[in-house]
């Protein structure tokens, strides 16, 4: 297994996009970590091309960086669907807000045929109203036995939730921020 760890770094764009050439030489690379660095939507941009040339990537890390989600978002989440078999995308501790929930909902929780087995959402700037409707389509979400989702913390008590769910589930939940 080959991993590249590129976390911590204070990483901007412009220095990412030139990382991005050497990346995309390695074949082989199946462990990404691009966490903690100051990464934004320019860098999702960048690195939706990337995956065509790194098929055997199963694990993207971005967490703890200023991806917003409100440009490139949708086609960063295509290219993950259509040129990698990606087990785990950490999107946690960034900036993604509302805008980011339909592509969500389309391209990972209404998807039959999903290689993606945990993407990880928590800690972002998600409206109450986002939140719910991101549950809502989780919950509804065909391939959630094979998909887990992590979404906190939820701005909801657990006691809704299993109401949402017609107490079908049970939470425990941390609603603290």
């Amino acid at each position: 297994m080959f991993y590249l760890i590129v976390s911590s770094n204070e990483l901007t764009d412009d220095c990412f996009e030139e990382l991005l050439y050497g990346i995309g030489h390695h074949i082989f690379l199946e462990y990404l970590d691009l966490s903690n660095n100051l990464l934004t939507d320019k860098s999702i941009g960048f690195m939706a091309p990337i995956f065509e040339q790194i098929p055997s990537l199963r694990y993207l890390n971005l967490s703890r960086n200023l991806i917003e989600g409100t440009e490139h978002f949708e086609k960063f989440l295509v290219n993950i669907l259509t040129c990698l078999r990606l087990d785990e995308l950490d999107l946690s501790m960034n900036k993604l807000n509302d805008s980011t929930i339909d592509p969500i909902i389309s391209y990972i929780f209404k998807q039959d045929d999903l290689s993606l087995t945990k993407i990880n959402l928590s800690l972002n700037e998600y409206s109450k109203k986002g939140f719910y409707r991101l549950f809502n389509a989780y919950y509804r979400c065909k391939n959630k036995e094979n998909l887990k989702a992590i979404l906190n913390p939820i701005p909801f008590h657990p006691i809704f939730l299993e109401r949402l769910t017609e107490g079908k589930h049970t939470f425990d939940i941390n609603l603290e921020r």
